[in-house]
């Protein structure tokens, strides 16, 4: 009997942190989706967010040394760090 009542404590317990796991995953997937539809800025009470994007160039080395190997040998060093 004793048994029982634990293992049905573990159920519920087990269904409340299921939901509260349920409501995290469900506000993050809201912020998500603020962030998708393209929103720059948001007012949340005292505190403004804002959303911005960030475009850079980046240089492909692995491409870099598939294409021009030779190359790519002669400008590699070798370092050591501690």
């Amino acid at each position: 009997k004793r048994h029982l009542r634990f293992a049905l404590r573990i159920h519920i317990l087990s269904l409340f942190l299921r939901s509260q796991y349920d409501k995290i995953i469900t506000e993050r997937m809201e912020s998500y989706d603020i962030m998708a539809r393209d929103i720059e800025e948001l007012s949340v009470g005292q505190f403004i967010i804002r959303f911005t994007s960030i475009l850079s160039n980046r240089f492909d080395t692995t491409g870099f040394k598939r294409a021009c190997a030779d190359l790519y040998k002669q400008y590699t060093k070798h370092t050591a760090t501690l």
